[in-house]
């Protein structure tokens, strides 16, 4: 879903559940990574999900949500 072409901007919660309906899941079962804080992490979070933040250069401190230095991390950390 991109929140352009719907013509809703995140962070509005309502792209991540326009997702969520079209995937079938709740927020409680999926996890958002993106890049951005504002958009990404306060969108997800706003939605309901669990939010990854992509912060290669650990400037986010916000206990809040969880951190990864890339995409490549976050993935090699789910298949250990």
């Amino acid at each position: 879903i991109d929140s352009k072409t719907i013509g809703i901007e995140k962070p509005d919660p309502r792209p991540f559940h326009f997702a969520l309906d079209e995937l079938g899941e709740s927020p409680a079962s999926c996890v958002h990574v993106g890049d951005s804080l504002h958009s990404d992490v306060v969108g997800a979070i706003g939605a309901g999900m669990t939010a990854v933040h992509i912060d290669p250069l650990n400037l986010c401190d916000d206990k809040r949500h969880g951190h990864c230095q890339s995409l490549e991390d976050f993935v090699n950390d789910l298949v250990r």
